[in-house]
């Protein structure tokens, strides 16, 4: 039930998971969901199995065994969840680009920066602020090859530059 075509579809279910996983609080997936089914679960009959013979599918739920490990190997994600301790928006009203930015923080201080395009553009040199100057790395990308994205990631380490508004960084 998602917009677009049907690539389209799975890049904006591969964001809204990320949406809700590094959002704060509590995660719920309905039972099914990691296939990408097309229908709704129904309780009287099996899930819809035989989807993951499709490669898309097969690559969804591959994304979602992936983003639940980096979700439980990341105390930033669920240490402070409960409060705006453990949040801190970076861009929350970008809706030109359709883009959120925001960090996540652990009980320890240490911080990841998540950046969600929703929207079927890509973007270069796309600038965000960040606490501190130094250089950045990407771990997690939705639009892998191996999720079924379109392969467009940041492979190399990216260098923080000073601005008279603060810390930024380009990323792609």
């Amino acid at each position: 039930k998602m917009f677009g075509s049907y690539d389209d579809k799975f890049a904006g279910m591969r964001v809204f998971y990320a949406y809700m996983m590094t959002m704060p609080g509590k995660k719920l997936s309905f039972m099914g969901n990691e296939l990408a089914q097309f229908d709704e679960w129904k309780y009287y009959c099996q899930l819809d199995w035989f989807l993951l013979e499709f490669e898309s599918h097969s690559r969804f739920r591959y994304y979602c065994s992936s983003l639940n490990n980096f979700y439980l190997s990341s105390p930033q994600l669920w240490e402070i969840d409960d409060s705006w301790e453990g949040f801190e928006w970076i861009d929350a009203d970008n809706r030109w680009d359709n883009t959120f930015s925001y960090r996540r923080k652990s009980i320890s201080g240490d911080e990841l920066t998540i950046v969600l395009n929703f929207s079927p553009m890509y973007y270069e040199n796309y600038q965000i602020g960040v606490t501190k100057s130094g250089r950045y790395e990407e771990i997690f990308n939705s639009v892998s090859e191996a999720f079924g994205g379109r392969g467009i990631i940041n492979s190399e380490r990216i260098n923080s530059f000073t601005t008279d508004t603060g810390n930024r960084i380009n990323i792609t």
